[in-house]
C-alpha cells in the first residue's frame, strides 16, 4: 500500500467470568520504509478504544521510528 503496508487489530474485552463487558478496541498501523535511509522504518498508529460505560472512550495517535540493525 503506497510502498508500505498497512495492518489492522481488533479487541473484544470481556470477562471469562461473570459476562462484565470492558469494552472494544481498534488498533490500525502504516510502516513504510524511509527513503535512502536503509533499515529505518516510519510508522503512523492510531487505537480507537469504546470503553462500553466501563471507563472513557479514548482515540490516541501517535509516530514513531524503528531502525533495524
Amino acid at each position: 500500500l503506497l510502498g508500505g503496508s498497512l495492518q489492522a487489530w481488533y479487541h473484544d474485552f470481556r470477562a471469562d467470568r461473570g459476562g462484565a463487558d470492558y469494552g472494544r478496541e481498534l488498533d490500525l498501523s502504516y510502516a513504510r520504509p524511509v527513503p535512502y535511509v536503509k533499515n529505518l522504518v516510519a510508522l503512523a498508529k492510531y487505537a480507537r478504544y469504546d470503553a462500553e460505560d466501563f471507563a472513557v472512550d479514548t482515540d490516541k495517535f501517535w509516530m514513531q521510528l524503528q531502525y533495524k540493525y
